[in-house]
């Protein structure tokens, strides 16, 4: 079983699945992450911005005393970037030893066990679908998942 943190810093014990992701919302629209890739979601924290960071990096931020460069996928994926981080962003940590990275989302909405049979290739193609393999349809709207090795390889 994995431990997974919210905010709130309380455990939540999951089922260790394949299926299961996270849903998150960036800029009016859905993505997700495999659960067992994210180590915490903490909320919105101070995020530092430096001259000549690299585009697709917002900044970096503190969380219990480790610095983690954050990266902002709406600059990636193209996204309308008038929509500021307000109160309800959050930010991802992703699960790997060798990397301290998170991104920003604008909200967590929720977990979902999504069955392999309803997921699709992501074929878009593009400049901006370099971090997204797969697709699935959910309640009439379609959710973008993210792979995150992908991003960890490609943060500087």
């Amino acid at each position: 079983m994995n431990n997974f943190l919210f905010s709130s810093e309380k455990n939540l014990t999951l089922f260790d699945t394949e299926n299961d992701y996270i849903l998150f919302e960036i800029s009016d629209e859905l993505y997700a992450i495999k659960v067992l890739e994210i180590k915490e979601i903490v909320s919105n924290r101070t995020i530092i911005e430096l001259e000549d960071l690299p585009e697709h990096i917002k900044g970096f931020a503190n969380i219990r005393n480790t610095i983690f460069p954050i990266f902002d996928l709406k600059q990636d994926l193209a996204l309308e970037k008038s929509k500021k981080y307000g109160k309800y962003s959050v930010i991802v940590i992703f699960e790997d030893p060798s990397e301290n990275l998170a991104l920003i989302a604008d909200s967590v909405l929720d977990i979902y066990n999504i069955p392999k049979e309803n997921i699709r290739d992501y074929n878009k193609g593009g400049n901006f679908s370099r971090f997204i393999d797969f697709e699935v349809e959910m309640n009439n709207s379609m959710v973008k998942i993210i792979n995150t090795k992908k991003i960890i390889k490609s943060k500087y």
